[in-house]
């Protein structure tokens, strides 16, 4: 593909030697493709931006030193960028050549705000792990087997709040790719821990228009990146969820789908924190949270089928 964007790609790092010596190799592969990389540590205390120092290198290669913070640092990396294309590559994810330029073709081509993609699971030492706890966000299920998908706001909406758990629509972002320009004016939120991305997308969904590639070619590595968060993180979701489903929407099935949407997830969140109730209110909870999620099931089939109709495919 001729290059004529530019791709910013944002590094952001805290306290991890003993993988950014091994994440700057993987680079090397998709380096030149970058107009600017920005480096974001947080205070680093144990050698890591000493390494990057070391084993960086670009043209246009700009190192902020800030506080700790998880999204004030993607967020103040986000503002610095130029880039036509932003790139986030997290510590430990890997991501081929071949697919970061699909990505960028596919943004390219199809004029969206956000390219996603499934990843597949890695421990530290890049080993594979199949679990099924670890797993893509459902819309891959419920999309499987008709190529690339673009979705109108309306349908990233939608599967934002319906495809979204157990995780991001986004996945790791170390996996997508969003437009400069939409992403700089939509900061990513802070008060939800390290599910701002998760809230990002529920927040912002209906002003993003989506294109989902079905092909892995990212790794997403799991190991312990994070203090424990300050609260559990049912709440954490509770309150997200409850946030940022948004009441702007006036039509009828929209207005049934978010009450029933909300109530369904405010019947799991207090089902799932009920363990110092007794049985029979443990069973009254239970059966009433599977009553309003059967009606949640119905609801998100019929929009489902509609919503489809507005979602346009091409082969992969």
């Amino acid at each position: 593909m001729p290059k004529n964007y530019t791709l910013s790609v944002i590094l952001p790092t805290y306290n991890c030697s003993s993988l950014i010596g091994r994440h700057i190799a993987s680079m090397q592969h998709w380096l030149d493709l970058a107009d600017e990389i920005i480096v974001v540590d947080s205070q680093s205390t144990d050698g890591t931006n000493e390494i990057i120092r070391q084993k960086l290198h670009h043209p246009n290669l700009k190192i902020i030193e800030r506080s700790p913070g998880l999204y004030d640092s993607w967020n103040q990396a986000i503002t610095a960028t130029e880039g036509k294309w932003i790139y986030i590559s997290t510590v430990g994810d890997v991501i081929s050549r071949q697919h970061l330029e699909k990505l960028l073709n596919a943004g390219e081509t199809h004029k969206v705000d956000v390219v996603i993609s499934p990843q597949r699971f890695t421990d530290e030492d890049g080993q594979p792990i199949i679990q099924p706890a670890y797993c893509n966000p459902k819309i891959y299920e419920a999309l499987k087997g008709r190529g690339i998908a673009i979705l109108p706001p309306s349908a990233t909406h939608f599967y934002a709040f319906a495809c979204g758990k157990p995780n991001s629509l986004l996945g790791s972002v170390a996996s997508d790719l969003f437009n400069g320009d939409h992403l700089r004016a939509r900061p990513f939120s802070t008060e939800y821990g390290t599910h701002g991305d998760t809230a990002w997308l529920l927040k912002y969904a209906r002003e993003t228009r989506l294109c989902l590639l079905p092909e892995c070619g990212s790794d997403f590595c799991l190991h312990g990146k994070h203090p424990a968060p300050s609260e559990p993180i049912i709440e954490t979701m509770r309150r997200m969820y409850q946030t940022e489903l948004s009441p702007e929407d006036t039509c009828d099935k929209v207005v049934s789908y978010r009450f029933l949407l909300k109530k369904t997830s405010q019947l799991w969140f207090e089902k799932k924190t009920s363990k110092k109730c007794s049985l029979i209110t443990k069973a009254a909870k239970t059966l009433t949270y599977l009553y309003y999620r059967s009606w949640l099931a119905l609801k998100e089939e019929k929009i489902a089928s509609q919503i489809k109709r507005q979602i346009y495919f091409l082969e992969s």
